[in-house]
């Protein structure tokens, strides 16, 4: 079964999209791009579970409760954002946050907990990547049959 255009669509979306650290960062991470990193990142949000957009109070909630559960396990963590590329018109834009030095398990579980389709990865001398999560995937399109470069597909 291929994926729905829909499906390309939001991949896509991730794909082009600017992942940054602090309110207003300069230098940008793109996914497919090396950066000179010391410790492995991953930026994660809690906002429109599924790609399903959702209102900003709820967001604001659900992101509350990511910063919680971070706090809880000990991980270190800072405010980041993912955003449409500058040249891009539609405005989009949403908080992340940034763990630093955790393992993939743990982002994870929480990808999972938050029904987040996919999360960024910054490691030493590797490219940044997505990290999708193929069951998120399946029951929001149906389908998670699509192969892209820096893209990596867990169960």
């Amino acid at each position: 079964m291929c994926m729905s255009n829909e499906a390309r669509e939001v991949l896509n979306g991730f794909l082009s999209a600017e992942y940054g650290r602090g309110p207003d960062e300069t230098r940008l991470i793109h996914i497919g791009e090396r950066h000179p990193e010391t410790g492995s990142l991953h930026w994660i949000t809690a906002w429109n579970p599924l790609g399903i957009v959702h209102d900003d109070a709820a967001n604001a909630v659900a992101q509350r409760d990511l910063f919680a559960a971070l706090a809880m396990a000990g991980l270190r963590v800072e405010h980041g954002f993912a955003r449409s590329p500058e040249q891009s018109d539609d405005g989009w834009r949403e908080p992340c946050a940034i763990v630093h030095d955790a393992d993939h398990q743990s982002i994870d579980a929480l990808a999972r907990r938050f029904r987040q389709l996919a999360v960024v990865v910054l490691e030493p001398g590797a490219p940044a990547r997505l990290r999708c999560y193929r069951a998120l995937w399946i029951e929001r399109f149906g389908s998670a049959d699509m192969d892209a470069r820096n893209v990596e597909w867990v169960a």
